[in-house]
């Protein structure tokens, strides 16, 4: 008998094993792709849903006030009003309407433009509650389509503005009369805040909007980030110091729905104010100083020349910066421009020192052993150098003149003269060795433009050799010789302390946070510093700087009367530079008067006036 049904049962048997280690081989696989998942993969899956679930909003904090020395407010911040639309509260009505137009397109056998109607009908339904806020201020206003647009697509958790720096009467009447159910609400913004409008306009600087505001702070850096827009320092202390005035920043993580609407907040922190600045400033006798200078185009300085601390300090024209904030329109831009009043004239404008260079001449003759101070040169009408007249700041000239009696009456020929035996390389040295082809050490920056030429210079620039007559101009601060107000102001302070070198500071108690450098020594016998400081005195009392005096007060001044040419035309530049009492040295001061064309001014006559104003105040309120 045959074993056939047993090995055909044996054989199913093993097919059905085969099988049965088939599926369980299968089951294995998915249990360990499942684990894997679940395991391995679940962070990364987590964490990707984090990420297209959680929204960041950065909501940027005030910036910080700005005192003068005395704690008089010089910059803060107002509130600004304005009525914004939060879109995700609308968001059921942009898909109903949306939908409907779907229906209505299909039912007239329309192309469907899915992008245009979505586009429309955002547009159609914020221009409807506009049209509320129009009917209530009695405006007629138009919704900003590419601005809808492009916050829809990069700043939809954010309110957005429909009208900005709403008055207070429209602020109020929205308030009352809006729903508080209403999508359009109406906010609360931070704007820079000039209590005295144009005053120290140039010193302080200005904000403007920025896109950038520091997060650093803040958790959810891995997040998509929407952010209030901040404000940034462009020009003077707003700028120079605009990390420390910079307010922290608050935030809000949210949870989103799919279109990436905001739902359930989940984190919140507030912003907080910057950190408070107080600058060396004198308030009041900032405004005295500009008034001193009227309309006249220019600057004026005053430096506290113990402390170095800068207690004024003017440039005109300016401009009122409560016209710059929240944004510059482009009138005012222009206005601005057109006056040509951008420009720092303190720190940025260039100008021949004129005569009170006559004082680094003369410390050069010292120096050099080119004359003793009580050598005589006779002081002609004019001067000739090879082909060219040089003529004296009067008709008949001065007659015989000692160095104090040159500085005293600012005798051309005197420094004409003896400049000629001293060289250019010794008078270009001693410019150098006052700084005046260097910036301004100190908190904000003085342009790089400055002047002070030798014969390699003119050689390589205009591409002609050096000549007698550019000596001798150099010698009364004229010819190739450009500095700044600011390089004035410290030389005179740096004069009255017998160094060649000074460091202002804008911040009370600058040196607290820059340190005064040691300054090189004047490198003058006290017989000669004497000489020089008699003849400034001379000069104050009874000679070309005579109007800056003060009664009770020894000034020691030098007024002086450049020239440049401007578009072709020449232009008068007026200077008066000292520091005051000479026996004890308080403040050093400077003002420059940049002419206009067709003026006719001088340096004693129209910036020594100014100076007195300044001074006169300043010595009535010790």
């Amino acid at each position: 008998m045959t074993n056939k049904p047993f090995e055909s049962y044996e054989k199913s048997g093993a097919r059905l094993y085969s099988i049965i280690g088939v599926f369980i081989v299968l089951f294995l696989v998915l249990i360990s792709g499942f684990v894997w998942r679940q395991l391995i993969l679940g962070s990364k899956y987590e964490r990707q849903e984090k990420l297209q679930s959680l929204r960041r909003i950065i909501q940027p904090g005030p910036r910080g006030n700005i005192y003068d020395r005395n704690g008089k407010l010089l910059v803060g911040n107002r509130p600004v009003f304005y009525a914004a639309i939060y879109l995700g509260e609308i968001r059921e009505e942009f898909k109903q309407e949306y939908f409907l137009r779907i229906r209505r397109a299909r039912d007239r056998g329309e192309n469907i433009d899915r992008e245009r109607f979505r586009s429309e009908t955002r547009a159609m339904i914020v221009q409807r509650y506009l049209n509320q806020v129009n009917r209530i201020l009695g405006r007629s206003d138009k919704v900003d389509l590419n601005a809808l647009e492009r916050h829809f697509k990069q700043r939809i958790l954010l309110p957005m503005p429909l009208i900005n720096d709403l008055s207070a009467e429209e602020y109020a009447r929205l308030v009352d009369q809006l729903s508080v159910e209403s999508p359009i609400q109406v906010l609360t913004d931070s704007s820079r805040y000039y209590p005295y409008g144009a005053t120290a306009s140039h010193l302080l600087g200005y904000v403007a909007a920025s896109e950038e505001v520091p997060d650093e702070d803040l958790p959810g850096n891995d997040l998509t980030t929407f952010s209030f827009k901040g404000k940034t320092g462009r020009a003077g202390i707003e700028r120079r110091f605009n990390e420390h005035l910079q307010g922290l920043c608050g935030g809000e993580i949210w949870l989103v729905d799919p279109v990436g609407f905001q739902y359930e907040r989940v984190v919140q922190k507030n912003s907080e104010q910057g950190k408070p600045l107080t600058l060396s400033i004198d308030l009041n006798l900032q405004v005295v100083a500009e008034q001193a200078m009227g309309n006249h185009y220019g600057a004026a300085i005053l430096i506290d020349i113990k402390k170095g601390e800068i207690l004024a300090i003017v440039s005109k024209p300016d401009y009122d910066l409560n016209r710059l904030t929240p944004f510059i329109p482009t009138a005012v831009y222009k206005e601005i421009n057109e006056d040509g009043a951008w420009i720092n004239r303190a720190l940025q404008g260039l100008y021949p020192p004129a005569s009170p260079f006559k004082l680094i001449t003369s410390i050069a003759l010292l120096r050099n052993k080119v004359v003793d101070p009580s050598d005589i040169v006779i002081g002609g009408p004019t001067y000739q150098v090879g082909n060219r007249i040089f003529r004296e700041n009067n008709r008949t000239g001065h007659g015989p003149v000692d160095m104090k009696k040159a500085l005293q009456v600012s005798c051309n020929v005197y420094f004409y003269d003896l400049s000629l035996k001293l060289g250019a390389t010794h008078l270009v040295n001693e410019a150098r060795r006052f700084g005046f082809d260097e910036p301004i050490d100190f908190e904000l920056s003085t342009t790089k433009r400055i002047l002070v030429a030798d014969p390699d210079w003119k050689l390589s620039k205009i591409g002609e050799p050096w000549r007698p007559g550019d000596t001798v101009n150099m010698s009364v601060g004229q010819g190739f010789l450009r500095i700044t107000p600011m390089h004035m102001a410290c030389f005179a302070a740096a004069l009255a302390k017998r160094q060649t070198r000074f460091q202002p500071s804008v911040l009370l108690d600058g040196q607290k946070n820059f340190p005064q450098k040691e300054m090189p020594a004047l490198d003058l016998s006290d017989d000669d510093y004497a000489t020089i400081i008699e003849g400034m005195r001379l000069s104050a009392d009874i000679g070309s700087s005579r109007y800056v005096r003060v009664p009770g007060v020894n000034i020691a001044a030098k007024t002086g009367t450049g020239q440049i040419r401007q578009n072709g035309k020449k232009l008068t530049t007026p200077w008066v530079m000292g520091f005051a009492p000479i026996e004890d040295p308080q403040i050093a001061f400077v003002v420059l008067v940049e002419g206009r064309v067709d003026d006719s001014l001088w340096g004693g006559t129209t910036a020594g006036p100014i100076a007195h104003n300044i001074l006169a105040h300043y010595f009535k309120n010790q």
